[in-house]
């Protein structure tokens, strides 16, 4: 089964055209589970409440799950996808390139990317150094703290990008019991409101 076009980064970070092995019943479940977590942390996202990415725990030689700031290691995965947004979505980009705010909140998550080894060797020493001054102005326990950090980080992006705002009505609220707008003398429950209620 084809991926539908609205979700080839999910499988593909590089958008490919690409098809889910299974049958259609295996792929169209896929596809559902995939879109129920979307659906569940746009809702956290647009309510501004904390949500649990989904991260897997790095284990030392022993099959122990990696510890203290060493654990922290399990969140590059999702930093990485991050970044792949960061692509994908330039207007933020260039948003944060213009928004000191935007640009220290994305530090939150773009500090746990993994230096590139195929880098070139200044490069890599850069990355190295702004990972050292973050870790220092911004220090974290492990990985608890960090994953704190990191959806604290997510809903600041989205109070900066897309801030919360009353509604806003262009025409006043009829009550139910109120003269319809129409003019008819009757109560809007009964008149035009009818439908409605």
């Amino acid at each position: 089964m084809r991926v539908p076009s609205r979700l080839p980064l999910v499988f593909d970070a590089d958008g490919g055209d690409i098809s889910l092995p299974g049958d259609g019943a295996q792929a169209s479940r896929a596809i559902e589970l995939i879109m129920r977590r979307y659906n569940e942390l746009a809702a956290c996202i647009v309510a501004r409440e904390f949500f649990d990415p989904i991260v897997f725990e790095v284990d030392d030689e022993r099959g122990e799950p990696l510890a203290g700031k060493d654990g922290m290691v399990a969140l590059a995965p999702w930093a990485a996808g991050f970044a792949n947004a960061l692509n994908a979505f330039a207007s933020l980009e260039a948003l944060a390139a213009t928004d000191e705010e935007l640009a220290a909140t994305m530090i939150g998550i773009l500090r746990h990317l993994p230096i590139d080894p195929d880098a070139a060797v200044d490069i890599r020493e850069e990355f190295a150094r702004e990972q050292q001054e973050i870790d220092r102005e911004m220090p974290l326990a492990g990985l608890d703290d960090a994953l704190d950090e990191l959806v604290a980080c997510v809903l600041e992006i989205a109070e900066i990008t897309r801030p919360n705002r009353p509604a806003t009505r262009k025409t006043p609220k009829v009550g139910r019991n109120d003269p319809c707008p129409c003019g008819s003398g009757r109560k809007y429950k009964v008149c035009h409101g009818r439908d409605v209620h």
